[in-house]
């Protein structure tokens, strides 16, 4: 049985291997509750996981008021989730958190934070991001790629 409430890093630490889907549901959830905050309130700033507290359903978020950015909240949660566990190009985890974040944002919001991303002084964020904008690159082109061929054979 699992004792709630739990911040992140007790999350992470505590839960056994066995229970990863509840890790990630509640990394899931933490991400759209800091998403909704930052759009909703005025003060929303650097976020103190150690006091932030997750029930099993919901978060409550702790922060200092800051004026920082989008693309700052990104990073800071990304630099805390360690994905130095696992090689670059293995690292579903980084995916899957940082598609979250994608859907969540406009299109200028995720340009300005894949920039600062990949810019980052955190050399397993840099990497890590990196080696994802090249495979959404490559994604693109094939869609192109695919969209091009289905207008060849429409115009036949």
């Amino acid at each position: 049985m699992i004792q709630y409430p739990k911040n992140p890093v007790q999350l992470q630490k505590e839960l056994p291997k066995k229970l990863t889907h509840i890790k990630e549901e509640a990394k899931i959830r933490f991400i759209q509750t800091c998403m909704e905050l930052y759009r909703t309130t005025t003060d929303f700033g650097w976020i103190q996981f150690d006091d932030s507290l997750y029930d099993g359903k919901s978060w409550v978020i702790q922060y200092d008021n800051a004026d920082v950015t989008l693309s700052d909240i990104v990073e800071q949660i990304m630099e805390k989730w360690y994905f130095s566990n696992l090689s670059k190009n293995e690292n579903v985890y980084f995916y899957r958190f940082i598609n979250v974040f994608r859907s969540l944002m406009t299109d200028n919001e995720w340009q300005e934070t894949e920039k600062q991303l990949c810019n980052s002084r955190n050399s397993f964020l840099k990497e890590n991001i990196m080696v994802y904008c090249d495979y959404r690159n490559k994604l693109d082109e094939i869609d192109i790629m695919l969209e091009q061929k289905t207008n060849i054979r429409e115009s036949i």
